[in-house]
């Protein structure tokens, strides 16, 4: 992976990481339905969007390595 595709790829990771903890902080007072709720309709999607994103990173990383290739 180039250089800029690393470094998103890594950002999407690191982003994740601090939403999740920050989530399960954010459990520690809020218990109710609505927060349930939340999880259930923002949160649980997250980990399979995030890996079809990254796929999508790793996929632009072959088609730029291969278009610089081509333009050598």
């Amino acid at each position: 992976m180039s250089t800029s595709t690393q470094g998103s790829g890594a950002q999407l990771e690191a982003a994740w990481r601090d939403l999740s903890s920050a989530w399960e902080r954010t459990t520690d007072d809020w218990r109710d339905v609505k927060a349930q709720e939340f999880a259930k309709q923002f949160l649980d999607r997250l980990p399979g969007l995030l890996s079809g994103a990254k796929q999508a990173i790793e996929d632009i990383d072959v088609l730029l390595r291969k278009m610089r290739h081509d333009c050598e």
